[in-house]
């Protein structure tokens, strides 16, 4: 058993066995992600190939809460997942990057102590999620897609994770509901996770506000601090959104972008400045079933998704899709993936990689 794995038991532990009794309010949950089908097909720098791949179990994540008193309760998540490296990669042909199921304890998503303050002031800190965008931060996509889209499960556009202190505040004007966000975060270098310490003085700030007017929703994110070990360089992050639902039918929106002061390290350092968007059309046909649209738009000016080095990478991928609800907070998900994506390197040289992806898979929220 490794030592991550074996730490987020002991800590499951603790928290089941040595809360005493009459803080008994426990509730325990979990969340969990299960591919059925799984095929591929396309070129990878104009060499055909498919893949074809069965069960699999992504995600297993459990929800313990309990309240200590009536103001303040305990929130934590482990995350247990699979990587199994079943997505395309670029200089690889469809299929090479299939790794099999690899489970193992991945991070905590969540693990923090909330505290009720006067004037409806909420205060929680620990390891949060940060509200930065709705479909990753708000885990909206949860509902809708098996896989997220390359602009949501994205460090350097709508996915952040930190740790820090949330504080949150509701407030109205007139008719327009306005509930508040103010974030102090440890930050992280260049958009990697950095989840349990800050690498410098300067903690990140971030600001977001989700206005609401009926049947229209709005929202809008800024974050600011410093990415490197010196704190000299400045991260700015931004993102907006908007949402509107009409009878059977809801469409969503949001942008995200960034700047990352020097961070790409060419011959003369660059900015590293990603940018995307998506947008989601989603129509409930009946009880049981719903159809979704996802237009979803990436592009870095550096290569590697996960961290900056010199080149571009850009992503537009087509998702026609549908929820099928087979019990209370449990469904299939059925996604067919058209992408087009490329990438060059420093040189010049582009990747290209084109393929069609249909997906089926199982969520179940308990």
């Amino acid at each position: 058993m490794s030592k991550r794995l074996l730490t987020a038991f002991c800590i499951c532990l603790f928290v089941i066995a040595y809360i005493p009794q009459s803080l008994s309010q426990m509730t325990i949950g979990g969340h969990m992600k299960m591919t059925v089908f799984d095929y591929k097909n396309g070129d990878s720098n104009g060499l055909s190939s498919s893949e074809n791949s069965g069960m699999a179990l992504n995600e297993f994540i459990l929800y313990f809460s309990t309240e200590v008193s009536d103001r303040i309760t305990v929130d934590i998540q482990p995350l247990f997942d699979a990587l199994t490296g079943a997505t395309p990669r670029f200089g690889s042909e469809i299929g090479d990057s299939f790794a099999g199921v690899q489970p193992k304890f991945n991070e905590f998503r969540k693990a923090v102590i909330s505290v009720y303050l006067p004037y409806e002031v909420e205060l929680a800190a620990g390891i949060v999620k940060p509200r930065f965008t709705w479909d990753y931060g708000s885990e909206l996509f949860w509902e809708e897609e098996l896989n997220g889209g390359k602009f949501t499960c994205n460090d350097y556009l709508g996915a952040m994770h930190e740790t820090g202190i949330e504080l949150y505040k509701p407030f109205m004007l007139g008719n327009i509901s306005l509930p508040t966000y103010l974030y102090f975060l440890n930050g992280g270098p260049g958009g990697q996770k950095n989840l349990y310490n800050d690498n410098n003085s300067s903690p990140s700030v971030m600001v977001h506000i989700e206005p609401e007017m009926g049947a229209l929703r709005l929202h809008a994110s800024l974050a600011r601090g410093a990415w490197d070990d010196d704190g000299d360089l400045s991260m700015t992050r931004y993102a907006a959104g908007a949402a509107y639902e009409w009878s059977s039918l809801s469409v969503r929106a949001e942008v995200a972008g960034g700047n990352w002061e020097k961070s790409i390290p060419a011959a003369t350092l660059q900015d590293a400045t990603p940018f995307g968007y998506y947008a989601k059309a989603l129509y409930r046909f009946s009880e049981w079933g719903r159809a979704m649209v996802h237009f979803d738009y990436a592009k870095h000016n550096f290569n590697g998704f996960f961290s900056s080095a010199p080149g571009e990478e850009e992503y537009l991928t087509i998702t026609p899709g549908l929820i099928i609800s087979v019990a209370p907070s449990s469904m299939f998900q059925i996604q067919y993936d058209i992408a087009d994506w490329s990438k060059y390197n420093s040189s010049g040289e582009e990747d290209t990689l084109k393929f069609n992806r249909l997906s089926i898979g199982w969520r179940a929220t308990f």
